[in-house]
């Protein structure tokens, strides 16, 4: 935040800004992070995620928040999946980029500060997949619905291994969420100059 300086939320959302929203609003804003005592049972977090809903829940009357992938971010997607590349890229604001295990083809991970969650559509980028005993669901900005199958462990690059993404089967994207990145992994993230680090808040070093 460019306002308080704290990590974890913009200005947009700042309380020393804005002051602190009330319950009902904060319960669905999907940019509250959740902390680290949400992801200590993968599924009960997931449950909690305020874009994510029962797949018990009426479609009509979703209660829910849309997942944030601006109109470009897609396109992006889109244009790289085209392309089939056999190189494998983290993307950052749809321009800054680091390399990443080339296990998959045309993998492209955009990194969201408004996401609450991981999210992956493909099962095999998945070292560890667990099953949900029922289907949920999260709402795209396109109005889309994508059903949550599983959740699991993703090897983004030699030394970063992602707890707890979501396997969403229609996901239009590769989504990681930052404040889940520094939660997950007890580090520091950095954007500069077309880079993205990732620092141990222990050891200072970067992974």
């Amino acid at each position: 935040c460019t306002y308080c300086g704290k990590i974890g939320h913009l200005e947009d959302r700042c309380w020393d800004k804005h002051g602190r929203p009330s319950p009902a609003s904060l319960g669905r804003n999907i940019a509250s992070k959740q902390g680290k005592n949400s992801l200590q049972s993968p599924i009960g977090s997931i449950q909690a995620a305020s874009s994510v809903v029962d797949g018990s829940s009426s479609p009509s009357h979703p209660e829910t928040v849309i997942v944030s992938i601006n109109k470009s971010e897609y396109e992006d997607f889109l244009a790289h999946r085209s392309i089939q590349s056999s190189a494998s890229t983290v993307m950052i604001d749809s321009a800054m980029s680091v390399d990443t295990v080339p296990h998959d083809t045309c993998t492209t991970w955009i990194i969201d500060s408004e996401a609450s969650r991981h999210f992956c559509s493909r099962p095999s980028m998945f070292t560890v997949l667990h099953s949900l005993p029922e289907p949920r669901h999260v709402k795209l900005e396109d109005g889309r619905w994508s059903p949550i199958m599983g959740y699991g462990d993703i090897k983004i690059s030699q030394s970063i291994t992602i707890p707890n993404a979501l396997y969403a089967l229609k996901f239009p994207t590769y989504l990681l969420s930052d404040g889940q990145l520094i939660n997950d992994l007890h580090c520091h993230v950095t954007f500069d100059y077309g880079l993205c680090s990732f620092q141990d808040l222990q050891t200072g070093k970067t992974i």
